[in-house]
């Protein structure tokens, strides 16, 4: 195999002569032998339009020469159109933000460029990989920007896919919106058979969050008792008492003990007496003293008045 020798600022390397990328992709390629892929048609194709895109900026802003620009294009043009797709030949897992990558592209535009103002590949005097082509960028900005364009240019497929689907469900709903349909029967929740589940159901089918209610029937499973709705109205009005006599009760009491100074306060068992009225009060007030609960539930006296006073 014939071989050009090129140049860096690591030293000398051998590169194949019929190939147009340079000394850093064959670096890279000696140093991530890892999967034997290569990067995706698209991937390659957004890179190589970021560069054209460059080189006519900066030639409009004077940083390229007219000619060096025009060359850079036409090779980059090139590489969108899928002629030089065997030249890119770097690992997909490769260190760094994609450098290799990057330099993969800015070589074989290069050297394509070259060619086209009639100089020989691997002679960069004129149209440098990194001076020229990669001109005002950098991998940070390339690579992000190039997985951007490639993903747009792949969705493309799928979002017109999606569009079809979108029109034949619609063609669909329209044709058979005059068709009879037998109404079906939802048993909702058997398993549940506390009264505030069934309201909590009921609410959903008013707001149309569980679909057309017309023509649906609600079968709840009784086969065994449901709770006395009495009983659970009960609990929440004990539960919202407790929590009004907790703040009312409960914590002016704190605060007046605490914030007393130690010498005008009696005793401890005193202060502790005080608690713990102020505490048994609140309790009997909210109703989980005992009192609110069945025969079952019901706690023995020493194990409430260790609540209480722990």
């Amino acid at each position: 195999m014939k071989t050009r020798v090129e140049k860096d600022p690591m030293g000398e390397r051998e590169v194949p002569a019929d190939a147009y990328y340079g000394i850093q992709t064959a670096r890279a390629i000696e140093n991530f032998p890892i999967s034997g892929l290569k990067p995706f048609p698209a991937f390659v194709k957004a890179t190589a339009l970021i560069k054209l895109a460059a080189a006519r900026v900066n030639a409009r802003a004077g940083a390229l020469k007219a000619n060096v620009a025009q060359a850079i294009e036409k090779a980059a043009q090139e590489v969108v159109e899928g002629k030089l797709a065997d030249q890119f030949v770097v690992d997909v897992f490769q260190a760094g933000a994609g450098t290799s990558h990057n330099m993969n592209v800015n070589e074989v535009i290069a050297n394509r460029a070259n060619e086209l103002i009639g100089l020989q590949r691997g002679d960069t005097s004129q149209i440098h990989p990194n001076d020229h082509v990669n001109l005002g960028q950098s991998t940070n900005d390339v690579i992000p920007t190039a997985m951007r364009l490639s993903a747009l240019e792949l969705s493309k497929p799928i979002v017109e896919v999606t569009r079809q689907a979108a029109a034949t469900l619609q063609e669909r709903a329209q044709r058979f919106s005059t068709v009879v349909k037998s109404g079906r029967i939802a048993q909702i929740g058997t398993q549940h058979r506390s009264e505030p589940y069934q309201i909590a159901v009921r609410d959903l089918l008013k707001t149309g969050a569980l679909g057309d209610i017309s023509k649906v029937e609600i079968v709840w499973n009784t086969s065994r008792p449901v709770r006395p709705s009495s009983r659970w109205k009960s609990r929440i009005e004990k539960s919202n008492r407790c929590s009004r006599a907790t703040r009312i009760a409960s914590l002016p009491s704190a605060v007046a003990t605490t914030s007393q100074p130690f010498a005008a306060r009696n005793s401890p068992r005193q202060s502790l007496s005080e608690s713990s009225s102020s505490t048994r009060s609140t309790r009997k007030l909210c109703g989980i003293d005992g009192s609110g609960l069945g025969p079952r539930e019901r706690r023995p006296a020493k194990q409430r008045s260790c609540r209480i006073h722990g």
